[in-house]
């Protein structure tokens, strides 16, 4: 049972890999940081393929004090969101 569901999921990663080979030609951008404190970083917060977004480093801290919110993970979830939604 255990080969035939790695052996479903393997072919469903090929799969998912050589599938849309006309997407590889989409353009990359890269965008620039909403934070002017990161202006200088080597990253991008958030960087789009066609129509796709790719985003990271977003965690539960308050970007306006650069400290992870007090109230634990409940907190620190909504304050990702949160960031996630100033980044888009």
């Amino acid at each position: 049972m255990k080969k035939t569901i790695l052996l479903i999921c393997l072919l469903m990663i090929f799969t998912g890999c050589t599938m849309n080979t006309s997407d590889s030609e989409k353009e990359v951008v890269f965008h620039k940081t909403h934070e002017p404190k990161k202006s200088k970083a080597p990253f991008s917060d958030i960087v789009q393929v066609g129509e796709l977004y790719f985003l990271s480093g977003q965690i539960g801290m308050d970007h306006s004090i650069r400290e992870l919110v007090d109230g634990g993970i409940k907190e620190e979830t909504k304050q990702a969101l949160e960031n996630i939604k100033d980044v888009l």
